[in-house]
């Protein structure tokens, strides 16, 4: 009975270390997937960001094209101006890059962390089975027991009989 009760117990113990996994596991993964929703988020503001430089520079390329043949002060500034808006392009690319590497970096997180959860749970699972084998195995003993307690109790009674009946002959 307290070999079963042990086994029983540290059963339990192993269910409930993996069910707290789990649920840790469940935890991380909520956050990655927020995580990626805010990337895929700033991702698009970015994509917008990028539109309008590039509108303003055509704009300005365009403006540059109907003017002809500028002064030199107009070119200066007209390079000033595509050179600071080639920048911008640039550093939006560089954060679209990044965010983009990133966002990749956290996928990967995800799934492995989705890996470790359809481990936990086929482990879960297979200590359940054995749980219930474990504790079927112990109502099988024990009923097989209490029939040969019966069978014990009823050897003794008729053993009692016997030698009440012995008993009495001798004693006539």
């Amino acid at each position: 009975k307290a070999d079963a009760g042990d086994r029983l117990r540290e059963s339990d113990r192993q269910i409930s270390r993996l069910q707290r996994e789990l649920h840790e596991l469940n935890d991380s993964r909520g956050q990655l997937e927020k995580k990626l929703k805010n990337l895929e988020q700033q991702s698009q503001e970015l994509g917008v960001t990028l539109n309008q430089q590039q509108a303003q520079l055509e704009k300005l390329l365009y403006k540059q094209y109907l003017r002809g043949k500028p002064d030199s002060l107009q070119l200066l500034l007209i390079a000033l101006t595509r050179a600071e808006l080639m920048g911008e392009i640039n550093a939006t690319l560089d954060k679209k890059k990044s965010l983009a590497a990133d966002a990749k970096e956290r996928s990967k997180e995800l799934a492995e962390v989705e890996s470790e959860q359809q481990k936990r749970h086929a482990d879960l699972k297979k200590q359940r089975e054995e749980r219930q084998a474990l504790y079927a195995q112990i109502s099988s003993k024990v009923s097989a027991q209490r029939k040969e307690i019966g069978n014990l109790q009823q050897n003794e009674k008729r053993m009692t009989q016997l030698i009440d009946r012995l008993s009495k002959i001798l004693a006539a």
